[in-house]
């Protein structure tokens, strides 16, 4: 999967606007940045092309140099949302992700976020069944929450279980033991490793803050 996709707007079969709109329409590729090289520098074509989804237009004849920075800083942008997805909770993408989150990549991310819980209350997550699930192949689920996120697969459902773990604690009255079983842990002492170190807090702790 490319990590950016450069194309002119003048092609055979398919031209840039139409290759632009196929990619922002594709659940497997619509987080992958897209710039446009073009002789056509009216202000209706760029306005086309950002239309479209492009996140960058170049006019040709241009120099190297100015295509390697469009490049790099749009891989900037996308690593700045990474490190900020990965202070988000992935429960509240609707609202703390808001601002920093696509509306592809959020739906995209909540789809996950469901699947993921449907799978926890059954134990262990079989990633085979979770990518068919969503309609991707088990490399490319990867690669798509890694390009979103920053993250991997197995980190992603980890942050999913500690969010419900604490959702759980914060309003049921369920014992340590069975949250943890309800979160996919079968074994309480990793639960309570794993919430510390996501949290700070042992879960006690955590459901104790309140009254404390």
């Amino acid at each position: 999967m490319p990590d950016i996709i450069i194309t002119d707007i003048m092609m055979p079969c398919m031209n840039g606007f139409e290759l632009c709109k196929a990619i922002r329409e594709s659940e497997l590729l619509n987080h992958i940045p897209v710039i446009m090289v073009t002789a056509k520098a009216t202000h209706e074509d760029r306005m086309r092309g950002l239309e479209f989804g492009a996140d960058a237009y170049i006019e040709k004849p241009f120099h190297a140099d100015e295509l390697n920075v469009r490049v790099e800083k749009l891989l900037e942008q996308r690593q700045v949302l990474q490190n900020k997805y990965s202070k988000v909770n992935p429960e509240k993408t609707s609202e703390e992700g808001a601002s920093v989150i696509s509306e592809p990549d959020k739906s995209f991310l909540t789809k996950v976020t469901d699947a993921v819980k449907a799978q926890i209350s059954g134990g262990k997550i079989d990633y085979n069944l979770l990518a068919s699930t969503l309609c991707f192949s088990r490399a490319q689920l990867n690669r798509k929450i890694k390009a979103i996120t920053g993250e991997t697969t197995t980190d992603l459902i980890l942050k999913i279980k500690i969010s419900l773990a604490k959702n759980l604690l914060d309003n049921t009255d369920k014992s340590i033991i069975e949250i943890s079983m309800d979160c996919g842990m079968d074994s309480d002492s990793y639960f309570c490793t794993v919430f510390k170190k996501a949290t700070g807090l042992t879960p006690l702790q955590y459901r104790n803050r309140i009254n404390g």
